[in-house]
């Protein structure tokens, strides 16, 4: 059984890829890496936010390329 995408590495992550690069099964892997990166990136904002909150710090996080692809997932 083949390790959970979210369980890995980002060499790991790059490998398991890779490794399907002539078959269409290369492409879908690439998607649940990229939806499980986006996924951890909200997790992480979440918590910055939370923390930002607490502490008083009203700067928001610089929205990286990634911002557009979370509004994506959430949809």
């Amino acid at each position: 059984m083949a390790k959970d995408i979210s369980n890995m590495t980002f060499a790991e992550r790059m490998v398991a890829i890779t490794r399907e690069l002539n078959s269409p099964a290369g492409v879908s892997r690439a998607d649940e890496t990229l939806k499980a990166l986006v996924h951890e990136y909200l997790a992480v904002l979440g918590v910055r936010e939370q923390e930002a909150a607490r502490q008083g710090i009203t700067s928001h996080c610089a929205p990286g390329p990634i911002a557009h692809a979370a509004e994506v997932v959430k949809q």
